[in-house]
């Protein structure tokens, strides 16, 4: 009778098993420290507990089955066995001793801990980087302003423009020279406000010497950078001759680029509508640019967007049919720039209720708005409430 020969496969799967999480691991361990001293520690490694259990279940197989037949495989399964048990007592940290630096007193950290923060200074002479004296800054901005200087000079030296300017500001009341530098610093930085600033100084004589051709150099840089208070003040050097020659094709051109600026700081919007409202009369009247009602009225609408009180050319040029007539639009628009301050315009509507000019005349309301034109300082508005009484 024949007999069938044991298969060698249980064996080449055991030992599988038992090298396996020597290659693959999925260890964890824990401990605690108390006075510098390991008190407890758990490690676990499954692989290793799975490998090593799966081994020496195949392993005590291949002994049972080949103890008669093959004394060789036999102790190949015990081998096996025994690496199982080995695996076995290494995932469960029967040879896992906690790091050295750790049983020495350093403090264990689960791997979801994020790390201890940095002590921050309170020193604005040492704050580290550039976010670190900003938000030092921000908290002393209200209750120390000589650390408040020192904080923002700081962030200057790091390279930031706003930092200068910010300085700058801080130190204009008490130390306009010292303000001068930092705005200077500042337009070095390209930080367009500073520019602006700088060249006001200049202009002023504020913190040095009056120095009209600096000051205009300041105000270019700033236009440059897109600042539109730069580009309407160059309006203004060109057009009076102050620190450059009267020339009213660059005066113009400096307030269109004034004008088209989008963005400004709370605050600009009167200078900027100016901007646009020389720019509009330029285009009216031909004046260093080529004439074009359509651009004039364009710029007019601009700087009554701005600004209320200068809807008023916009109001005229509806009134005047500058390029169409529109009764009804121009008194909308007198009333806004007149409800804004602007005694012209309280006049225009005034002698347009006066008339029943665009509508139903109405005496009272055009006597109020005389009144409130000479109020104002108008002479023409005073004599037209002379002849209504």
């Amino acid at each position: 009778m024949e007999r069938t020969t044991p298969s060698p496969v249980t064996l080449i799967a055991g030992a599988i098993a038992g090298v396996v999480p020597f290659v693959i691991s999925n260890a964890r361990g824990s401990y605690s420290v108390v006075n510098g001293e390991v008190v407890a520690a758990t490690y676990r490694d499954w692989i290793a507990v799975g490998g090593g259990t799966a081994a020496v279940i195949l392993g005590l197989a291949a002994i049972a089955t080949f103890a008669r037949s093959n004394k060789a495989f036999a102790a190949a399964g015990l081998a096996i066995a025994a690496l199982g048990g080995y695996q076995i007592a290494r995932g469960i940290g029967a040879f896992w001793t906690p790091p050295v630096e750790e049983r020495s007193g350093a403090r264990p950290m689960s791997p979801t801990e994020p790390p201890p923060a940095a002590p921050v200074s309170k020193d604005p002479a040492s704050c580290p980087d550039l976010n670190a004296c900003d938000n030092l800054a921000w908290d002393l901005k209200k209750t120390d302003l000589a650390a408040y200087r020192i904080a923002k000079a700081r962030s200057c030296g790091f390279g930031a423009g706003y930092g200068c300017a910010e300085t700058a500001e801080a130190w204009r009341k008490d130390d306009a020279a010292k303000a001068r530098e930092f705005f200077d610093k500042a337009c070095t930085l390209k930080h367009k406000d500073a520019c602006n600033e700088l060249g006001v100084m200049h202009f002023q004589g504020e913190g040095g010497a009056k120095d009209e051709a600096k000051g205009v150099a300041s105000f270019e840089k700033a236009c440059a950078l897109g600042h539109g208070l730069g580009c309407k003040n160059l309006a203004i050097v060109h057009r009076d001759g102050t620190g450059a020659a009267v020339d009213l094709a660059k005066a113009t051109a400096f307030a269109v680029k004034a004008c088209a600026v989008t963005t400004w700081t709370q605050g600009d919007e009167g200078a900027l509508a100016w901007a646009c409202n020389f720019a509009g009369t330029a285009y009216l009247n031909g004046e260093g640019v080529t004439a074009d009602k359509k651009l004039a009225v364009e710029h007019y609408g601009r700087a009554c967007d701005r600004a209320p009180r200068y809807c008023f050319n916009l109001a005229a040029s509806f009134h005047e049919g500058v390029i169409e007539k529109d009764l009804a639009r121009a008194t909308e628009l007198y009333a806004v720039a007149c409800d804004a301050g602007q005694p012209d315009a309280c006049n225009n509507l005034g002698d347009m209720l006066n008339r029943g000019e665009g509508g139903a005349k109405d005496l009272p309301r055009a006597k109020q708005l005389f009144g409130k034109a000479c109020d104002a300082g108008l002479d023409l508005a005073c004599t037209n409430l002379k002849q209504m009484k």
